[in-house]
This record gives structure tokens, sequence and C-alpha cells, in this order.
């Protein structure tokens, strides 16, 4: 599930939630991406299912406690480093 087209397919589809969380979380703080969100998603995305395979398939070992909070700590970190205050002219 985590190779091949299901992975690639899970990916975008991760990517798509991901994007809209973005701009309602740009909207809400009244702050821009600073590069284009598509872009940040799909980072996002890609580095959630890489390190769901590489923890699934026994390359690391953790906690899913510890896991839920790696993922959640750093998108919102990478969330907030690509959102910037919106500036008034």
């Amino acid at each position: 599930m985590l190779d091949g087209e299901p992975a690639a397919a899970i990916t975008r589809l991760l990517a798509c939630h991901i994007e809209a969380a973005l701009l309602a979380l740009g909207a809400d703080r009244d702050l821009l991406p600073s590069v284009p969100v598509s872009l940040v998603s799909a980072q996002l995305a890609s580095g959630k299912i890489a390190l769901l395979r590489a923890w699934l398939t026994g390359r690391a070992s953790a906690q899913p406690e510890t896991i839920a909070k790696l993922i959640h700590g750093t998108t919102y970190a990478a969330a907030i480093a690509a959102l910037a205050p919106k500036l008034v002219p």
C-alpha cells in the first residue's frame, strides 16, 4: 500500500487535504503562503508517507504515539514556516 501507484495515489490525496488545511490556516491567521501551497502540501504528504513507510517496514522503531506527535509537530512547523504575515501597503 505504501509503494508504487497506491502510495502515489495516497500521497496525492493527502496532499490535497493538506493543501486545503494550509489555505484555511492561512486565512484564519491572516497569512499568505511564501511559496505555492501545492509545493508545500506535496512535500508534507511525501514526508509523511516516507516516515510511515520506514516505521511500518521496521527500518525504525517507535511507539505509535511518538510517530503521531512527530507527524503533527513537523507538519505544523512546516506549515507555519511556509506562511508569512500579509503585508499592509
